[in-house]
């Protein structure tokens, strides 16, 4: 996998062999409200522009279940983009791998109100499917300002649980954090 990472960054077409492909990605996502709410702090610190990070955690069965944020350099960041620095990206994803742990979740803001900011953009959905294509069994998610965040992959949404209070489920992959 870390040649195919390396193609990926470099931007030269990787040669994906299935046997180094993830298993079949998790059928259901489950989060922790006070997860969440640490997601929306840590990722909405800075108002006016976007933030991103990674998430790894517990993956067994079908189910994964994201416990902890992995910060990310960016190498470009403003109101209506934020590009992990690919250096910064790539040791994440390798140091992930060699400690037997999986990449969960890419999680970002757009520095926005209402559940119509949460909506992924083209370049969100061409990174989800990025990863994907290249074997994380990985779930999107895009906080707002005011709290809502959606998730939301290439494929078919896998069912989501949040479990905990303070947190309504709008429907949809949405979802919006209450104080």
């Amino acid at each position: 996998m870390f040649e195919s990472l390396r193609q990926w960054w470099t931007g030269s077409k990787p040669k994906i062999e299935p046997a180094k492909l993830a298993p079949r990605p998790p059928r259901i996502f489950l989060f922790d409200s006070l997860f969440l709410k640490d997601c929306h702090a840590m990722l909405t610190a800075e108002k006016r522009q976007e933030s991103l990070v990674y998430a790894t955690g517990i993956l067994s069965k079908g189910v994964a279940i994201p416990q902890k944020l992995i910060p990310l350099l960016l190498a470009e960041r403003s109101g209506v983009h934020a590009k992990a620095d690919p250096a910064s990206s790539h040791q994440a994803l390798v140091s992930l791998e060699e400690t037997g742990h999986a990449l969960l979740a890419v999680l970002h803001t757009h520095p926005w109100n209402g559940p119509a900011a949460a909506f992924g953009s083209a370049i969100d959905f061409a990174t989800q499917e990025a990863y994907e294509r290249q074997g994380y069994p990985c779930i999107g998610g895009v906080f707002t300002l005011d709290g809502y965040v959606r998730f939301f992959t290439k494929r078919k949404l896998p069912r989501i649980i949040v479990y905990g209070g303070g947190i309504e489920n709008h429907g949809n992959g949405l979802y919006r954090i209450r104080s």
